[in-house]
């Protein structure tokens, strides 16, 4: 019985190592995409993205649940169920899966980690870009914020519009 809680919670390992991988490849479109300054596209690559994190959260709690099955089966806190605990109960082929999936997991998080970062780089770019053209449109530029001999004197003709990001 122990096993088949097992082999059930390494399908949903393997499961969330899918997500993951596809999770990645959407992150790396979404970058491309921020290059491109693509954004009616950026849209619905947001949108796949929110879809892919939502199946791994839902993927993670039927795992947590089966690892709760396994607790109460073993007569143990759930708590106690851990990759430490798990592996003397692991058959040779078992474990080897496991192994091939945490590696490629860790794998997968540490280049998700460094998309992250790549995208919030691009997405502070874009966001001063667009903030400085508000700010140029509104007549805002540092050229007109610098001290003249006539403080009071104010310029000729009006900003085309007051606006502030």
């Amino acid at each position: 019985m122990v096993q088949k809680y097992l082999d059930k919670m390494l399908d949903k390992l393997d499961e969330q190592v899918t997500l993951y991988c596809k999770l990645m490849e959407v992150t790396e479109k979404k970058r491309d995409t921020l290059v491109q300054n693509a954004m009616e596209q950026l849209e619905e690559v947001v949108d796949i993205e929110a879809k892919l994190v939502k199946q791994i959260a839902d993927v993670e709690k039927e795992r947590y649940n089966l690892q709760k099955q396994l607790a109460n089966q073993m007569n143990i806190s759930v708590d106690n169920v851990n990759t430490d605990m798990l592996i003397p109960l692991l058959t040779p082929e078992q474990k080897q899966r496991m192994d091939t999936a945490t590696e490629d997991l860790k794998e997968y998080l540490s280049k998700l980690s460094m998309l992250n970062q790549t995208n919030k780089k691009l997405l502070d770019q874009s966001l001063k870009m667009v903030q400085y053209s508000l700010n140029y449109v509104a007549g805002e530029r540092d050229s007109e914020k610098t001290y003249s001999k006539t403080p009071n004197k104010k310029r000729s003709g009006g900003k085309f519009m007051d606006i502030q990001a």
